[in-house]
């Protein structure tokens, strides 16, 4: 591809608002999306460069901290809260498992997103 990261993350972005409906989210704490995306400029950079381009797609300014632009949802309606059990007769050591997912936001925080 020859586009720049910024056009990845546009053209990605308009996918998922024209055939998704997808819309960025409110962000519920500005400072936590200023950091989020400091931690994506040092640890994730080509990442980082798609996001500007996401915003030009839902036409909020880059760097726009009340907006979750790191991803949006595009499934919904968003997922809920399931469990599996093991019981110790199905398991390697003989021990129960139970595993789960949320489904408030702390669990998973937006809920499910289109990683940019």
């Amino acid at each position: 591809m020859k586009e720049t990261n910024r056009e990845i993350g546009r053209a990605l972005a308009e996918i998922a608002r024209d055939q998704y409906g997808a819309r960025p989210m409110r962000s519920p704490d500005t400072s936590l999306m200023r950091a989020s995306r400091k931690y994506l400029q040092q640890h994730y950079p080509i990442f980082a460069e798609r996001i500007p381009g996401a915003a030009d797609a839902f036409g909020h300014e880059e760097g726009d901290d009340a907006a979750y632009m790191i991803g949006v949802p595009f499934l919904l309606p968003l997922p809920g809260c399931s469990a599996m059990y093991i019981p110790p007769k199905n398991s390697a050591d003989g021990g129960a498992r139970l595993s789960k997912n949320g489904s408030n936001l702390a669990d998973f925080g937006e809920g499910l997103l289109c990683p940019l």
